[in-house]
């Protein structure tokens, strides 16, 4: 048998605590949902954290996750570099957000809150929503996922 290899095709720093990993995972990227989450563990011996996804592409096969380098593994996580790979990666994992036609729809998030936020955005604008979103961080340097958010948005506002 073949062991899964979850291996980090991009990683980037989004603010100096904040790492975002795309991971090749097809099997799960065909059946993400917005609001789902994944459980991963870094090394064999390491912790199981969960983590929600903060993007998922059935056609590229992959996830992304957004990581607020907090605690030892998501300082961990922020280590890895382009080839790295996970030790494991199960998922998708939860209910998915709750998607139909409302509307007008306001999304208010803030912080590593905005990385969830952003696939929830895009699936309720996808539904035939008018998206109103408000993101905020403490300062302006630390916003992040602004640009995914905007191209999904009627109206956007920033809190800082």
């Amino acid at each position: 048998m073949c062991a899964n290899v979850y291996e980090i095709v991009k990683a980037e720093k989004l603010t100096p605590d904040v790492t975002r990993l795309e991971i090749a995972a097809p099997n799960i990227a065909k059946k993400a949902k917005a609001g789902q989450f994944v459980m991963l563990t870094v090394d064999e011996h390491g912790e199981r954290i969960p983590l929600t996804m903060a993007d998922f592409s059935p056609a590229k096969g992959t996830i992304t996750i957004a990581a607020l380098e907090i605690g030892k593994t998501t300082r961990k996580l922020g280590t890895l570099k382009v080839g790295d790979s996970l030790f494991s990666l199960v998922g998708p994992l939860g209910l998915p957000t709750e998607l139909k036609k409302y509307g007008t729809v306001v999304c208010v998030g803030g912080g590593i809150g905005l990385a969830l936020m952003y696939p929830v955005v895009r699936a309720l604008k996808e539904a035939g929503n008018t998206m109103i979103s408000v993101i905020g961080a403490k300062t302006k340097d630390l916003l992040i996922y602004e640009d995914e958010i905007a191209k999904v948005s009627d109206e956007l506002h920033f809190c800082t």
